[in-house]
């Protein structure tokens, strides 16, 4: 096999080659070449195949083969003034070829429309329909992007299968195996993807499987009904052994002790029990190792428990790989049912398909012949994101007859899709198989300096691929062209950049974000440095400037970072402009035109921000002009059913507000502040205060639509259900407003029309640039920051389902746990990793940085970002927004609609509903507002100046003032101040806190936190106030709860943080209907009204009620509760925190009508997630509330921790749920 460097104008094209381009070496230049030189030995333009992975490059690359033809044609005739200098230089070594085979480019010009430029899916798609016969093609197949729909549901159904008529016995299994329908989905996701792998599960018979399974249940319940039987009494004389030996220290005896006590019993309660941080098979593994007890090791009664525990491990394993094989067997099937019975195929079908039909021994060799007849050559583009699938059909149709040509284009250092299934070993085989290879070693990308960087750190052995012998991906020495661009830091050129690639620490991600902020604006607006080329010399801009991230969700604090700093940017992640508001309004007057006589569908209209009334002002319009704004419809429907809906739509956003109706002299004081000559874009500009942002994504939706409509001929109920589905498909995720989205994460989703959609701004051409490093590539920035580049997570739920490569370099499903195969699937992992760390290097120009926390430079770190759980949860407030649910009872989680006639995701402005975004001018209360008999309704505030104010607990208002303390401050923990500073920091560090966290950890964190508030000062007191805060901590994690645990036994994944809630109080707040059953149940608890407390916020002011919870959990026992962190000093002395104590405090600040706001809040929430649930059932989820007085909890009693005696009466919740909640029909 050769490997030497292209020659792009002498190659012999009568060869098939590989073309190995790294970044930057100019790889499309190389390709229009070497098309042109095709086209000129006579080849048509219609034989010559280019494929490539997405739309948009297949569109860039027909520009750009264009181009290069429309200049050779100028070149021929005389017009060589008309190019620049750089195609002029790129032509010069064809001149002569060009003027003698000026006829074959004049067709192929003339032809270029015909010319085969596609994906690799455009190109199946197009030989099943050209060759519908040959290739037993479904005849009139309608095309389908993914079955993921179809997936959800039968996976469902499968779980129900296996759930409701089991007997106790699998029940026991399927509980320990914590699969669930929320599991299960994404992985059958991965497995159904995989078709050729998928061939080991069908070769299993469904019977033979659902003995296994029978078998397995036998085993695993016959394992834990020993342990649950075991006698402790049988490892006791391992205790009498432990005191007997000098070595063994008091602590170590202690620590065992217990260990013995608890073993089965931990055993038995679950596989993933933890006990002094680790799980219980490591922990007791360490005991049999303690070289100081050596009758552990031949323990019999020991051993056998580890044998036991061993065995169910391994068999839960077995069962559950079993489990999915059953689903996916069951999943698929109904897959291809409802393909047949549907009539449709997925894109993955077209590629399978063609490669089947290829490979049947009677129709194959007719379809290959008829396809070889249609082309003499194909260029593939980035080869190296190919599955084998793919490659087997161009390996077989242009290789080995001497009459065709293959040029594969790739490089196998930016191979990182290996989630859409793209396979390198597939490039590997491609290169070792007789095929030249060839290689383009110039960047003509980077600066010189950023070049040698890049030598410099490449030169390692780092790309080696270990699944095969063959795996070594070698990094060559990347060569600079002789007028390379040249960057300089000083404006004075001075000094050149001495250090092009630099990683830089920060404490925290929260700080690693601000950092970059600061980084980036010091680069632009300080140091300022500029590059030159040409003699032309230019300063770095934020346009230059682009941010490369790993996942999406990171985008948010950065973006919050950058915006504090006045930096301008845009982001360019999967923001598709059907996730905007305007796409979801936009529904509204689609579903209205399409029935312009239904006058419900006309008002929701109304009452979006495309008119942007008040209340009152709707009121107005929906009483005395909708008959008039009806007719108004009836003419934009009649105008797009006789001209188009472009010509509809531009009358909509273009026409003043005077068009749609005429506003009566005795109305117009209440419209007296509205400009009737606004258009609707005008309007909706005043909800988002971007003009200029809110224009250009009306526009680009006007575009996308009509290209819909004209390209799938979709009139207006078509195109009305379009939009509907594209905007619940883009509903921004976990938000519970817009409802859940199960597609929006799916990575494998290949849709058509994905470039069309994607979000365009007009800020982008001077705003720094945030992308993902998948999205960046192919792209290039002058300078590239980096943060957060995270290894690849350990995290088993990240690998089964996935690929992993035998030695052999075949494929293999990963679907046992417990897998040696596990490690190489990881290995796997760090290797593309390896491949990403090089896209992202090598985006650059000038300047590349990483910024990172030092808990990134772990490669073994699988732990989430303090940042990405903040993103997860997220503060916006809607009714509830949090990240991971945890299971509220269902697993799919479903909103319900507030009207039938109310689209996907519509927020009604004029009516109550979860979700609900106030509007300007809208009043927003709080139990801040109300629980003082003090106040008066004249504090409540306008939602959107002062945001949520008021939604924050009052210890984070406090009205003790330093000046208060008592001076002695005996204890240190009430050294730390009073006030909001010392409420945030404490809400902060709770909400951060894994709750099973080890002990040893606990210190550490907190100090962090704690210093990022500067509430360790002054330095003499620094340790002591640091040892009582950690003593609070430990004692708030291990504290016995009423409920009957401890909430170091709640897992992140039961917890929801800082949950914010707003909606609209549908009676206003009127203390009489419910003040009499209130005080009936604080009477109960030893509570009281606050003295002459009255609220009457009348309904027609349309009131608003906001809050946040601290922390919503589910416990061990399954019941929900709600806890609220409480920094509250109580006279400076801990005696104060006994249950009298805190239920004073409790009455002085009314908490208890706090405790009820938040249980109705939590009830809707619950009710929205499991739709048809009474509000009776939701009730009995509810476990209490806990008040934790954190200064006050200590390691004896009870102090600290207030919890209500009972819960409130029934008829009472019911009553403020009519009253105070959002208003929703008991099913």
């Amino acid at each position: 096999m050769s490997d030497k460097q292209l020659n792009t104008y002498e190659e012999n094209l009568n060869d098939n080659f590989l073309i190995e381009a790294g970044a930057g070496t100019g790889k499309t230049y190389s390709i229009q070449v070497l098309y042109l030189r095709k086209l000129l030995s006579g080849v048509p333009v219609d034989k010559i195949l280019v494929v490539t992975f997405t739309n948009l490059a297949t569109s860039e690359l027909r520009s750009r083969l264009r181009t290069i033809l429309q200049n050779a044609v100028a070149i021929a005739d005389g017009k060589e003034a008309s190019l620049s200098e750089k195609d002029l230089k790129q032509l010069e070594p064809l001149k002569e070829s060009i003027k003698a085979n000026i006829a074959n480019l004049r067709n192929a010009l003339r032809d270029f429309d015909q010319a085969p430029i596609s994906t690799i899916h455009g190109f199946c798609s197009r030989m099943l329909r050209e060759n519908a016969f040959e290739s037993n093609q479904l005849y009139g197949a309608k095309l389908k992007p993914n079955t993921n729909d179809i997936i959800r549901k039968a996976t469902v159904e499968f779980w129900r299968s296996q759930v409701y008529l089991a007997d106790d016995k699998r029940l026991k299994c399927l509980a320990i195996s914590e699969l669930s329908t929320g599991k299960l989905i994404p992985v059958l996701k991965k497995i159904l993807s995989k078709r050729e792998e998928l061939k080991e599960i069908d070769g299993n018979e469904q019977e033979r499987l659902e003995n296994i399974q029978e078998q397995l249940e036998d085993e695993i319940n016959s394992c834990l009904e020993e342990i649950k039987n075991f006698d402790t009494n049988q490892l006791k004389d391992l205790e009498d052994a432990l005191r007997a030996n000098v070595w063994c220290s008091p602590a170590i005896l202690e620590k065992n002790k217990e260990l013995i006590d608890t073993l089965p019993d931990l055993f038995y309660k679950s596989m993933k029990a933890k006990i002094n941080g680790k799980t219980v098979l490591d922990e007791a593994t360490d005991f049999v190792k303690i070289k100081y007890i050596p009758q552990a090791k031949n323990h019999a009664h020991l051993q056998r428990m580890f044998e036991i525990h061993n065995a169910m491990h391994k068999a839960v394993a077995d069962y559950k790989e079993n489990l999915l094989k059953l689903a996916a067997k069951d999943v698929k099937k109904e897959i291809e049912e409802a393909k047949a019975r549907e009539g449709f195929i997925t894109y993955d079908d077209m590629i399978f398909m063609l490669k089947s039909g290829l490979e049947d021994p009677i129709a194959g060799p007719q379809l290959l012949e008829a396809i070889k007849k249609q082309y003499a050559c194909a260029f593939v583009d980035e080869f190296q994101d190919t599955d084998p699938a793919q490659y087997e059909i161009f390996r077989k149709i242009f290789r080995g007859d001497g009459e065709h040509n293959l040029y594969l284009i790739g490089d196998p250092k930016q191979s990182i899709y290996k989630f859409r299934n793209a396979d390198i070993i597939s490039y590997l085989n491609a290169a070792g198989s007789g095929v030249a290879k060839k290689s383009l070693d110039t960047n003509y990308r980077s600066s010189a300096e950023y070049i040698a960087a890049m030598n410099d750190y490449f030169k390692r052995d780092m790309f080696n691929v270990s699944a095969i012998e063959e795996g070594n991906i070698e990094f060559k020495k990347i060569e600079t062209p002789k007028d390379s661009e040249v960057f300089r830091w000083h404006p004075e050129g001075e000094k050149n950049c001495a250090f092009p690639l630099l990683s830089a620490y920060g404490d925290n991600v929260s700080n690693v974000h601000e950092r970059l902020a600061h980084e980036i604006k010091h680069l632009v607006e300080v140091a300022k440095p500029n590059y030159t080329k040409g003699g032309v010399e230019k300063p770095i801009s934020y346009d230059d400037i682009a941010i490369l991230i790993s996942k999406n969700y990171e985008a948010r604090g950065i973006a919050s970072e950058l915006k504090a700093l006045g930096i301008p940017y845009v982001f360019k992640g999967e923001t598709n402009v059907f996730s905007t508001d305007e796409a979801r309004y936009l529904s509204c007057l689609l579903d209205a035109l399409e029935d312009v006589g239904n006058q419900a569908k006309a008002a929701l209209l109304l009452a979006t921000p495309f008119f942007n009334f008040t209340a009152a002002q709707l009121k107005c319009i929906l009483e005395n002009y909708l008959q008039d704004f009806q007719a108004k419809l009836k003419e934009l429907s009649d105008a797009w059913t006789d001209k188009s809906f472009l010509r509809m739509f531009r009358l909509f956003v273009e026409s003043p507000l005077n068009a749609f109706f005429s506003i009566s002299d005795e109305d117009k004081v209440l419209f007296a502040g509205v400009d009737t000559n606004e258009t609707a874009a005008v309007r909706f500009a005043m909800t988002s205060g971007d003009l200029t942002r809110t224009a250009a994504v009306i526009n680009q939706l006007g575009d996308v639509l009509h290209h819909m409509a004209i390209e799938e001929r979709l009139g207006q109920s078509g195109l009305s259900e379009f939009l509907k589905r594209q905007v619940k498909k883009n509903a921004p995720k976990n938000n519970f407003a817009y409802g859940q989205n199960d597609d929006d994460d799916d990575e494998t989703d290949d849709d058509d029309y994905k470039d069309l959609y994607e979000l365009r701004l007009p800020s982008e051409n001077d705003a720094v640039k945030i992308l993902t490093i998948h999205k960046s590539k192919g792209l290039e920035f002058k300078v590239v920051f980096v943060p957060e580049f995270k290894a690849p997570s350990k995290n088993l739920d990240k690998h089964i389902g996935g690929v992993f490569h035998g030695p052999d370099g075949s494929r293999n499903l990963f679907l046992n746990e417990l897998a040696d195969e596990i490690e190489s699937c990881y290995q796997e992992s760090l290797e593309e990793h390896a491949r990403l760390l090089y896209v992202a290097i090598t985006r650059a120009k000038f300047l590349c940085r990483f910024i990172s926390s030092p808990e990134f430079t772990k490669k073994t770190s699988s732990k989430k970002t303090n940042q990405a759980e903040e993103t997860e949860q997220g503060k916006t407030p809607v009714m509830i927004t949090q990240g991971d649910f945890f299971d509220l009872g269902a697993d799919e989680k479903v909103v319900l609609p507030e009207s039938d006639d109310a689209p996907e995701g519509y927020e009604l402005h004029a009516k109550s509903t979860a979700g609900i975004e106030p509007r300007k001018g809208w009043l927003t209360t709080s139990f801040s507002y109300l629980h003082s008999a003090g106040k008066k309704q004249d504090m409540a505030i306008p939602a959107i100046e002062d945001n949520v104010a008021g939604s924050k607990d009052l210890d984070q208002l406090e009205t003790e003032s330093d000046e208060q303390e008592d001076a002695k401050q005996p204890d240190p923990i009430f050294q730390f101040p009073a006030g909001a500073k010392t409420g945030t920091c404490w809400h902060e560090i709770m909400e951060k806190l894994d709750f099973q966290i080890e002990p040893e950890e606990i210190r550490s964190f907190c100090e962090s936190l704690l210093d990022r508030y500067s509430m360790l000062k002054p330095e003499d007191t620094r340790e002591a106030k640091l040892d009582a805060f950690v003593d609070v901590i430990k004692n708030i994690l291990n504290k016995q709860l009423s409920g009957g645990f401890a909430l170091n036994e709640v897992t992140k994944d039961k917890r929801l943080a800082e949950l914010n809630f707003t909606y609209e109080l549908n009676n206003g707040f009127k203390t009489e209907l419910f003040k009499d059953e209130l005080e009936k149940f604080l009477n109960s608890i030893g509570g009281e009204l606050p003295e002459n407390w009255n609220r009457d916020y009348d309904a027609k002011n349309h009131w608003n009620m906001t809050g946040s919870i601290d922390l919503l959990f589910q416990g061990p026992n399954d019941k929900y509760y709600i806890i609220d962190w409480k920094s509250n000093r109580l006279d400076n002395d801990p005696s104060s925190f006994d249950e009298a104590g805190m239920l004073a405090e409790m009455n002085n600040h009314f908490y208890h009508l706090q405790y009820l706001i938040y249980m109705v809040a939590f009830l809707q929430f619950y009710r929205y997630l499991n739709p048809g649930t009474t509000l009776e059932d939701a009730y009995a989820t509810f476990g209490g509330v806990y008040y934790v007085f954190m200064r006050g909890v200590n390691e004896d009693n009870s102090n600290g921790f207030y919890s209500p005696k009972q819960l409130p009466d029934f008829t009472l919740v019911e009553n403020l749920c009519e009253n105070i909640g959002l208003k929703q029909e008991s099913k």
